[in-house]
């Protein structure tokens, strides 16, 4: 690993990345994303008209192929509560997918230690983006971010610098991303690989330290927040998700007895607790 330019991406990841905007312009019924650092970034999303309590933006997990099954499970409810919902494609997924790569997201996490940062970083620079030309589309409309499995990860870290978010509803989380790469099935590939290079569960924890949430606050209320834990979850170990708990002082956790594949298994389950939380003031 390059030590001098991992550096410079833990500057980048610490930098005031919050404060970028962007231009969301209407064409053809899609929503496109126009900023100085990126092309266009078509947003996928649901709208409906009259005056809307909330605004969801929902962020994928990794490998996702397309949103089928997330507006599967939301859709229809936040279509019937009248919330508009913009839906974030990340870095190397679905239309974003470089033709060189074999499946949606595998240039996003891999074992290219420096590349995942940095897809980290562009994700965290787009949403916060995202969420702050929200907040000026919708003035009088509060800002709701989901973020599921890896779009968890991205979700929580923006709830550490963005104050425009006001609920944070994160299902099935990645937190420590090194922790769970040396530990989930999930990444038997990529901590193979990185083992070939002589990298070390020590090494990789230092260099991804930056993009734990553990390690910031929440800059928004604590009652705000809702993290939904599966119990048996073989991605994200229980153990994992028991850390971020503690160090954001125990906000509302759901805890459910599945594994990783909880949306899948309990659509309706989690359907009806993200209304709950989210239409409870």
């Amino acid at each position: 690993m390059n030590e001098e330019k991992i550096g410079q991406q833990i500057s980048l990841l610490e930098s005031n990345f919050i404060n970028e905007y962007a231009t969301l312009e209407l064409l053809n019924g899609q929503y496109i994303l126009q900023m100085s650092n990126c092309k266009f970034r078509e947003i996928q999303g649901d709208y409906n008209d009259g005056n809307h309590e909330f605004v969801a933006i929902v962020i994928h997990g990794w490998k996702s192929r397309n949103y089928n099954r997330i507006r599967e499970t939301f859709q229809d409810a936040f279509s019937s509560a009248n919330i508009d919902t913009y839906y974030y494609t990340l870095p190397h997924h679905m239309g974003r997918q470089e033709s060189s790569s074999f499946y949606s997201g595998e240039l996003m996490i891999s074992a290219n230690v420096e590349r995942t940062l940095y897809s980290v970083y562009q994700a965290l620079v787009e949403i916060n983006a995202l969420i702050n030309s929200l907040s000026e589309l919708y003035p009088n409309s509060k800002i709701c971010l989901i973020g599921i499995s890896l779009g968890g990860l991205l979700a929580n870290l923006c709830v550490t610098k963005n104050k425009n978010i006001h609920k944070l509803i994160s299902i099935c989380p990645v937190n420590n991303l090194s922790y769970e790469v040396w530990n989930s099935k999930a990444f038997l590939e990529i901590k193979s690989e990185l083992q070939q290079h002589n990298i070390t569960y020590e090494q990789l924890n230092k260099h991804w330290d930056v993009i734990n949430p553990c390690n910031y606050i929440p800059v928004i209320a604590t009652e705000n927040i809702l993290l939904i834990n599966s119990l048996y979850d073989l991605f994200v170990p229980i153990e994992d998700a028991n850390d971020l708990l503690l160090a954001w002082s125990n906000p509302k956790r759901i805890l459910y007895k599945s594994g990783h594949s909880a949306l899948e298994l309990k659509k309706k389950t989690i359907r009806n607790d993200v209304m709950n939380f989210l239409t409870f003031v």
